[in-house]
Parts: structure tokens; C-alpha cells; sequence
């Protein structure tokens, strides 16, 4: 795992579930964690430095921790069954999906490391052309 490590989803998983789900294969853990990351990048990288927000090297934001943690298990599950998921799963990827939807409209503003104004695009508005009065 890049990111996460497995002790971080032993507060939401029992070992002996996690074993199971995953086969006690760790390639498993490492691709849902991939794609869980990709799935929190899509809804972060526009006002957040991503790279930083998963550098190892810098402390790890608890919230980010958790959410990610359950929308990889929810991942591994729907693996198994898709038919079939835990409703505690189901429900806490709903949750980890509304609070990225949030952070993204800017409704939450988590503190995590946000981008530098060069990374930042600026929006225009408005127009350049002359303005135009159309009365008679």
C-alpha cells in the first residue's frame, strides 16, 4: 500500500475480515487503494495539492485517512459480491462520497495542503468586447 497502511484499516475492519475479503493477497490492497485514491484526486485536485495531501513523508490528515480507508473497503466488497454489500459499507462510501462532494462545491474546507497560485488557473469574467446599450 502507497498510502494507507494496514493498521490504518483495522479501526474499520477486523484483521481476520480484511484477510478474507482480500485473499491475504496484498496486491489486492494496493490496487483498491489506487483507485480509492484516484476516486478522492478527481473530487480534491482542484483547489488541494494532491501530491502533498499523499506524501508519506508529511503527517497524514485523519479524515483523509478514514474516508479513504472506507471507500477502499467498500471497493474490496463490491469485488467479492456487487450484488451483495454490507449496508456499513455501502452507507460509509455514501458518507466519504458527500464529504468530497462538499470539499469540492467548497461548502467543507478541510485543512489540507491547497495549491500555489501558479498551479491555480484564474477565471475571467465578463467580456472584452465593448459593452452594448440596445435602446429605443
Amino acid at each position: 500500500m502507497q498510502f494507507l497502511i494496514k493498521n490504518d484499516l483495522f479501526s474499520l475492519i477486523d484483521e481476520f475480515t480484511l484477510d478474507t475479503i482480500t485473499e491475504n493477497t496484498d496486491s489486492l490492497l494496493d490496487e483498491a487503494e489506487g483507485r480509492a485514491i484516484e476516486e478522492m484526486n478527481s473530487y480534491l485536485n482542484v483547489r488541494y495539492d494532491i501530491i502533498k495531501v499523499f506524501d508519506n513523508s508529511l503527517p497524514k490528515n485523519n479524515l483523509i485517512v478514514m474516508y479513504l480507508s472506507d471507500i477502499l473497503l467498500y471497493h474490496l466488497h463490491a469485488r467479492i459480491s456487487p450484488d451483495n454489500i454490507p449496508e456499513l459499507r455501502d452507507k460509509r462510501y455514501e458518507n466519504a462520497m458527500g464529504w468530497l462532494e462538499k470539499v469540492a462545491d467548497g461548502f467543507i474546507n478541510p485543512l489540507l495542503p491547497t495549491k500555489t497560485d501558479e498551479e491555480n488557473i484564474p477565471l475571467r469574467h465578463g467580456s472584452s468586447a465593448p459593452k452594448q446599450n440596445h435602446y429605443y
